[in-house]
């Protein structure tokens, strides 16, 4: 017999170094038991949905993290649950979810977890400022270890007098934001009207519209999330398979 139970749950812990306004949420996405499956197989799949703040970027736990594996639970008869990490399914901008798949089935009407999982994240975040460049010429700006190729682009016929220029750069979840002003630190407008991410060459293009056109230098403003660092993130709560459950709480 098979069974598929989609369980949405509160989360009451979080990492206690992280300020009230970064913390993430933890709550479960799906439980899957097959009582048709041998024990000693896996038998049990659990996905853990993660959310961060949107000040917070998430890089994926590798494979090779220890931390990342074992989730450990009990269920109703007191028998310990041991969960392995698999992998990390993609979901939006701020949020993953964490697959772990277990060899033993919960018996007794009830799985809990007082236990924590360690993510890699930053939630923080710097400026970067290019030097002054002309969006009419070829060439190349470096920031923080990165680079991003201009290109100039032919005017639109809508807009004759506009200033076309494709940027490109290789993606990194650490930028955080990209925006332009003009080299004496007035507002330049500037607005992005196309973007596109080529997963042979792991670049993403972006085109932008400078309009009117003004005999400036830009100055490319970038906002770069620090180097992502492990947090220990606690993982508290009680499954009752088809039911939504409370979150766990000691005694």
């Amino acid at each position: 017999m098979r069974c598929l139970a989609l369980i949405f749950l509160l989360f009451s812990g979080f990492a206690a170094l992280l300020p009230a306004s970064e913390q993430p949420e933890v709550r479960v996405q799906s439980i899957e038991c097959n009582y048709g499956v041998p024990e000693g197989r896996v038998c049990c799949t659990l996905r853990l949905h993660v959310q961060l703040p949107t000040d917070a970027a998430f890089v994926p736990p590798p494979l090779s993290r220890e931390a990342s594996s074992p989730l450990i639970g009990v269920d109703a008869e007191g028998r310990v649950l041991l969960g392995r990490f698999r992998f990390v399914e993609p979901c939006m901008d701020h949020c993953r979810t964490l697959v772990y798949d277990f060899c033993t089935l919960p018996h007794g009407g009830w799985v809990e977890f007082n236990t924590s999982v360690e993510l890699l994240f930053s939630s923080s975040r710097f400026q970067v400022r290019t030097q002054p460049f002309d969006p009419k010429q070829l060439g190349s700006l470096h920031a923080f270890n990165h680079t991003f190729f201009v290109s100039p682009l032919p005017p639109t016929r809508e807009i004759p007098e506009s200033v076309l220029f494709r940027l490109d750069y290789t993606i990194t979840p650490l930028i955080a934001a990209i925006s332009f002003c003009n080299s004496d630190g007035s507002v330049g407008h500037t607005h992005l009207i196309k973007g596109s991410y080529s997963k042979e060459a792991s670049m993403t293009s972006a085109t932008y519209l400078l309009s009117p056109a003004v005999n400036k230098k830009l100055v490319m403003r970038l906002s770069f999330f620090h180097s992502p660092v492990p947090h220990n993130i606690p993982v508290r709560f009680r499954i009752h398979p088809g039911l939504v459950a409370e979150p766990f709480h000691e005694n």
